[in-house]
């Protein structure tokens, strides 16, 4: 659960730096990174850093704290690779 939150967090905040700084303002990724993807800014890979690495550990880690059924398989999967 320690892991989850703090992936959780670590992602929240780097999402959020990505959204609000989409031409690098903020974390400076070059946007040489982004020449071959279909991005022109890091406003979308930000939200699904925010979104999907940042809020779905949270409610993993939620499912566990509350002991749901499932929670094991959730917080496993939040984990893993796609």
């Amino acid at each position: 659960m320690a892991f989850e939150i703090f992936l959780s967090v670590s992602a929240l905040g780097g999402g959020a730096a990505l959204m609000l700084g989409p031409r690098g303002e903020i974390l400076r990724p070059p946007m040489s990174l982004l020449e071959r993807s279909p991005f022109d800014s890091y406003f979308l890979p930000g939200l699904v850093l925010f979104t999907v690495l940042g809020i779905g550990p949270i409610g993993a880690a939620a499912m566990v704290w509350f002991r749901y059924r499932f929670a094991p398989f959730v917080a496993c999967s939040s984990g893993l690779p796609c």
